[in-house]
């Protein structure tokens, strides 16, 4: 039978005693040269010649790998592979198998390599999905120095299971770096959350750069008449501060606390409920347990080492930060010097 344009003929991986033998009787027969059985069996002319002295040897059965019918030394006892089989049913379900190594090594004291989990999580569910991807965005290059931007997003999601209310996580990104520098858990995706990571952020690491954003109202006026003054309580900050904020035009352009908000939403429900987390109060208490861990694992070295923050100016302290970081509202003093402001009468007493 003619083979099909463009297809190749099938060769088996490995050739079997008997195949071996019918090659080697070939070339005895001269029906065939030394190079082309060698070409067939795909050895060289040493390995051919030993095949055909243990022919003459012992037969057929001489052609048998030394190994066949061996337990391979590397082999997992059962009882062990079963173990790990009933974690990953039960307790480490529906977990990535990187999380799973990672929660078999540090709570179980099991030490196997992502690719055996895979082949065993690929195993329980057989059935392949369709994976829709995305369009491909070209890849920017990182920035040199931890500071000279700072991606930031929020994320909402069940991240304390579906049968509890969905809340965002706000997160801040190097981008030179990869490193998580400050994240928390809220109710929504507010200014006022976005205000307090900026403050940590800064008391931490100094003043960055720049922030990189998409165009929530947070970040921008809506309108372009509510653009007088100060702006928004985030554009006032920056402006006092002296961080350039810049707006994402795609989701894309700011891929990095992307793809973050991705892994974050696919690992931390699963650790959350590992370790009984289950409110954005005890998340945000051990955020930075969380935070560093992720640090640990998957931020890298920026290419400049140089640190691009600007350090706080003498005088500048921590109380002026929190000033500065908190939301701030514009009222007119009447004339006994008093205000309103959620529902009280504040009054400015004199001397």
């Amino acid at each position: 039978m003619k083979e099909k344009h463009g297809q190749k003929k099938s060769v088996p991986k490995e050739f079997s005693p008997q195949q071996k033998a019918d090659v080697l009787r070939q070339y005895e027969l001269r029906l065939i040269t030394q190079a082309a059985a060698c070409q067939i069996l795909r050895v060289s002319p040493a390995t051919f010649f030993r095949y055909l002295k243990k022919l003459g040897e012992g037969g057929v059965e001489a052609l048998k790998h030394g190994n066949t019918g061996k337990r391979p030394h590397n082999r997992m006892e059962e009882s062990r592979r079963s173990r790990i089989v009933d974690l990953i049913s039960t307790k480490y379900c529906d977990f990535q198998p990187a999380l799973i190594c990672k929660y078999l090594l540090r709570d179980e004291g099991i030490d196997v390599s992502e690719e055996f989990i895979r082949r065993i999580v690929k195993a329980q569910d057989p059935v392949t999905r369709n994976v829709l991807l995305e369009e491909a965005h070209p890849l920017r290059r990182r920035r040199n120095r931890f500071g000279e931007l700072i991606q930031i997003d929020g994320s909402p999601h069940h991240w304390f299971g579906n049968t509890k209310e969905a809340c965002c996580l706000l997160a801040f990104i190097d981008d030179a770096s990869g490193k998580i520098t400050a994240a928390g858990f809220f109710p929504t995706e507010t200014a006022a959350g976005y205000l307090r990571l900026i403050k940590e952020h800064v008391l931490r690491y100094g003043i960055p750069l720049a922030f990189y954003s998409d165009r929530h109202s947070i970040f921008a006026p809506v309108n372009a008449e509510d653009n007088e003054g100060d702006g928004t309580q985030f554009q006032r900050v920056c402006g006092l501060l002296g961080i350039e904020s810049i707006l994402a035009l795609t989701p894309q352009a700011k891929g990095r606390v992307e793809r973050l908000n991705q892994t974050l939403q696919g690992r931390w429900p699963k650790e959350f409920k590992l370790r009984g987390v289950g409110d954005i109060t005890t998340a945000n208490n051990h955020i930075e347990e969380f935070i560093n861990e992720f640090n640990e694992e998957f931020a890298v070295e920026p290419l400049n080492k140089e640190d691009a923050h600007v350090p706080l100016s003498k005088g500048i302290g921590p109380e002026d930060i929190r000033r500065i970081c908190s939301p701030w509202e514009t009222r007119i003093l009447s004339k006994q010097l008093t205000c309103s402001y959620k529902n009280l009468v504040l009054q400015i007493q004199a001397g």
